[in-house]
C-alpha cells in the first residue's frame, strides 16, 4: 500500500491516510482522517459496541422488544438461530415448525373446534423451553400428540404430551361427535333394519366386516373389541412404555 500522509490526505481530500507504522495496538492498517484512528481499532470498536448492545437488548423481556411481535398472541420466538430457509432449500427448523403448530392449534383464531379448549403450559410460550424438552424426545417422523396418554386432555406440557407415528395417530382418530361415543364402527342398515359394524385395519388397509346386530350397543362392541385388538398390536411396536400402557387400555373395556 502506497505510504500517504495526514498532510497530503487532507489536501488531497482524502479520507483516510497511511503510514506503514503500527498504531499503539499494534495493527499496520489504513488511518481515519478525521481522528488519526486506525480502521482496524474502528472496526474493534464497533463490533465491541454491536456486542454490548446485543449483551443490553437481551436484558428487554421479549415482548417488550420494538419490532417484535408474540405468535398467535402468547408465542415468544426467542431462537438464537435462523428458524427459516435452513441450508437454502425453504425448510423451517423442525422444533420451530412442532412449537409453532401447537400454538396454532391452541390459540389460533381460526383453529378447529376440537381444539377450542385447549391451552398449553406457560412455559411453553417460549420457543427455547419446548425446544430443550422436544430435542430429549423421539421425534422424528412423528407427531405431538396431547391425548394419547390422557384421553380428552386439553393441555399441552412434558407430562401429558409424547410423540407418536402419524399412523398411531391417525388410528386414535375416531369418527363421532362427543356424547355419541356408542354409535363408533357402527351404522343402520335400512334395508336388513340392523347395525353394521365395521373396523378399518391400518395393517391390512382394508375396511373389516364385524358383522351385524340388533342393539347399536352390541355393534359398536364389536367394533371396540376389534379396534383394541388392532391397539396391542400397535403396542408391540412402541418402544415407550407410557404409550404402550396408553394403547393397551385405550379401548379396553
Amino acid at each position: 500500500m502506497e505510504i500517504i500522509s495526514l498532510k497530503d490526505a487532507k489536501e488531497k481530500g482524502l479520507p483516510t491516510y497511511y503510514t506503514g507504522k503500527p498504531c499503539k495496538y499494534g495493527h499496520v492498517s489504513e488511518r481515519q482522517v478525521s481522528n488519526r484512528r486506525c480502521r482496524e481499532c474502528a472496526y474493534n470498536i464497533q463490533r465491541e459496541s454491536r456486542r454490548e448492545e446485543k449483551a443490553e437488548r437481551k436484558k428487554i423481556p421479549y415482548e417488550s422488544r420494538p419490532g417484535r411481535k408474540l405468535l398467535h398472541g402468547v408465542g415468544i420466538n426467542d431462537a438464537d438461530y435462523k428458524i427459516s430457509n435452513i441450508d437454502g432449500e425453504g425448510k423451517f427448523c423442525p422444533y420451530y415448525n412442532t412449537w409453532s403448530g401447537m400454538l396454532r392449534r391452541c390459540y389460533s383464531a381460526d383453529t378447529y373446534k376440537t381444539y377450542s379448549e385447549c391451552r398449553t403450559i406457560d412455559a411453553w410460550h417460549r420457543f427455547s423451553n419446548f425446544k430443550k424438552w422436544m430435542e430429549k424426545q423421539n421425534w422424528e417422523g412423528c407427531d405431538l400428540d396431547k391425548d394419547i396418554l390422557y384421553k380428552n386432555n386439553k393441555l399441552y406440557s412434558p407430562e401429558t404430551c409424547a410423540f407418536v407415528s402419524p399412523s398411531v395417530n391417525r388410528f386414535l382418530i375416531q369418527c363421532g361427535s362427543e356424547g355419541s361415543t356408542k354409535s363408533l364402527g357402527t351404522y343402520w342398515n335400512k334395508r336388513k333394519k340392523k347395525y353394521t359394524s365395521c373396523c378399518s385395519n391400518p395393517f391390512s388397509g382394508k375396511v373389516e366386516y364385524l358383522g351385524e346386530y340388533h342393539y347399536q350397543w352390541e355393534a359398536h362392541e364389536a367394533w371396540r373389541k376389534r379396534k383394541h385388538e388392532l391397539a396391542c398390536m400397535y403396542a408391540d411396536l412402541e418402544t415407550d412404555p407410557r404409550i404402550v400402557q396408553a394403547l393397551r387400555t385405550r379401548f379396553a373395556k
